[in-house]
């Protein structure tokens, strides 16, 4: 005899839609009894009896077997799982029907052509690092004239000349002050004003500006005809200097390797001091 669920009138019972639900769930939780779940002792013959109908008992399959995704919620399994509740599929007591693939989705449209070649320049590139001396035994100190206006006509400064190594003869220094001309054409200077020391006879006549390339940047190379001995610290006054094109012609001073906007007396090490060559303090750029 087998134990099961339901009405004593087990044929009409599982014939109903209804219990055929409560019949399916029944027969999984008895999956070593072949029975329909009635609910109800029966003998072998009554359950014979009652399968021949139309309610499904376990291991049975209605007509219309699962589909390949799957039976009907009632339908035996189908090929791709074995439990008699179907995973796929409409409720009903047939297999589930498969689904359709999607179509593929249309490839996106190719990217249009490279872009323009750019213009050649002879503009030097920006500068963003340099590469500095541990120390330095001449310090620059740097006043910028030109209030802070990054795009002007002028490059325009106060130069102030710390000694804090040996002496030196004036003569024999060198100032560079890094520069990108923006392709905007040739520099040339003015010299406002200079002052070695109170009493001195130096004046800005004997300030020389000489204009170069190297590292990637310009410079205006700094220079004195003229001048006394520089002891340890000892100093430049100093030397007002204004650097431009002939005709004034506005140039950016953002790239500039030296440029300091609104700087009032501060070391400026991007300034870089020579004396017979060599450089002695400060920066130099990388291109």
């Amino acid at each position: 005899m087998v134990q099961l669920l339901g009405s004593k009138h087990p044929t009409s019972e599982c014939r109903s839609s209804a219990s055929r639900w409560a019949c399916g769930v029944a027969g999984a939780l008895l999956a070593s009894a072949a029975a329909c779940a009635t609910g109800v002792d029966v003998s072998q013959a009554e359950l014979a009896e009652i399968c021949a109908g139309d309610a499904l008992c376990m291991g049975e399959v209605e007509a219309g077997s699962g589909g390949a995704s799957g039976s009907g919620p009632v339908g035996a399994s189908g090929s791709s799982g074995s439990s008699p509740v179907g995973t796929g599929g409409s409720v009903s007591n047939t297999g589930g029907s498969t689904g359709f693939s999607g179509s593929s989705g249309t490839s996106g449209n190719a990217g249009s052509g490279g872009g323009s070649a750019g213009s050649g320049s002879t503009t030097l590139k920006p500068l963003a690092v340099g590469t500095c001396m541990a120390t330095s035994s001449v310090v620059i100190i740097y006043t910028e004239r030109g209030m802070g206006k990054v795009t002007d006509s002028n490059a325009t400064m106060t130069l102030h000349i710390e000694n804090k190594g040996p002496a030196f003869d004036l003569t024999a220094l060198t100032i560079r002050y890094w520069f990108t001309d923006d392709g905007v054409g040739a520099f040339t200077s003015d010299i406002d004003y200079a002052q070695q020391a109170n009493g001195s006879t130096f004046s800005k006549s004997d300030v020389k500006v000489t204009f170069g390339q190297e590292s990637g940047s310009n410079y205006a190379a700094i220079g004195f005809s003229a001048g006394d001995s520089v002891a340890t610290n000892a100093a430049v006054d100093q030397v007002q200097v204004r650097l431009h094109t002939s005709d004034y012609k506005m140039f950016d001073q953002s790239n500039d390797f030296s440029y300091q906007g609104s700087a009032a007396a501060v070391a400026n090490p991007n300034i870089t001091p020579y004396i017979n060559g060599t450089q002695v303090g400060g920066c130099v750029p990388v291109p």
